[in-house]
């Protein structure tokens, strides 16, 4: 403070980043000022998260990955507001909703990054229409499914989703209760309500 105050400590501590400069006085009262020195600081730690929405509506397969910057290197990652840190910077296994991560520096300094939005695709959807065969024991009845939702890239079964085909109609049908299974891109599925030919 430019020689207003002394103390006996060879040591400032608590100082922020900026320059100083240090007066010393011996028994004597003589002085002398030091060369200005600058108390550094880190860069501030920065953190920007990509998701990865989940495979199926109300599915737990979505993913957050950070990327943390600044600070000191050898970052941990929190996801439930600093409670808990992990070494890597990926969160796994989570359902769709809005999360915050929190990421901490090897000093224990720590940055909240904006809220991320796991998504998920729209619930899958699915009817049937029938058409009967044409005479009694014949078989010619049909099934056309119409999908919707998920992730567009249908399949069908009819047997259980033992088997899928490509196409949305099922010919050569004998009269009956048939049950249609609907697979989209990802694989998540959806069972039809039972329909009778």
């Amino acid at each position: 403070d430019g020689g207003q105050n002394y103390q006996p400590s060879n040591e400032f501590t608590g100082l922020t980043a900026g320059n100083y400069t240090i007066t010393i006085k011996d028994a004597n009262g003589c002085t002398k000022t030091c060369d200005e020195v600058t108390v550094g600081q880190p860069d501030a730690l920065t953190c920007s998260t990509t998701p990865t929405d989940a495979s199926c509506n109300s599915g737990s397969d979505g993913k957050i990955t950070v990327t943390a910057g600044g600070g000191t290197p050898g970052y941990t990652y929190s996801i439930d507001g600093g409670q808990n840190y992990q070494p890597s910077n990926e969160f796994t296994g989570l359902t769709a909703g809005n999360y915050t991560i929190t990421i901490k520096d090897a000093n224990g300094c720590t940055k909240t990054c904006d809220e991320v939005t796991v998504g998920q695709p729209d619930a899958l959807t699915c009817s049937t229409t029938p058409t009967d065969a044409s005479c009694h024991g014949g078989s010619d009845g049909k099934i056309t499914v119409t999908a919707g939702g998920g992730t567009p890239g249908y399949t069908y079964s009819i047997d259980g989703g033992q088997n899928y085909q490509p196409s949305n109609e099922f010919t050569g049908l004998t009269a009956g209760n048939y049950t249609i299974t609907i697979k989209d891109a990802n694989g998540c599925t959806k069972t039809c309500d039972e329909v009778t030919v």
